[in-house]
């Protein structure tokens, strides 16, 4: 299968709607920045500044994902938005 396959609306998630993949991406994101910070604080608890640092940069770039999904989103719907 090509990247150009793969890159035809729907191909991966069945659904052509192209408003669709940013709605399930930003979904997908904002989950993950909560999932993330149940793992910070379970790392701060078990006094591992390692995974800390980790979990804390994995929840800032799926914040900064789910803006980028966003902006996405709202051009693909027409509107300018609020941020």
């Amino acid at each position: 299968m090509t990247s150009q396959h793969l890159a035809e609306p729907g191909r991966m998630t069945g659904a052509t709607d192209n408003s669709y993949t940013p709605i399930v991406f930003v979904r997908q994101s904002l989950h993950n920045v909560l999932q993330s910070q149940t793992f910070v604080v379970d790392a701060e608890r078990d006094g591992d500044a390692e995974a800390v640092d980790h979990f804390t940069r994995a929840q800032h770039n799926n914040i900064r994902a789910a803006e980028t999904g966003k902006r996405l989103l709202q051009t693909r719907l027409g509107g300018a938005g609020s941020s």
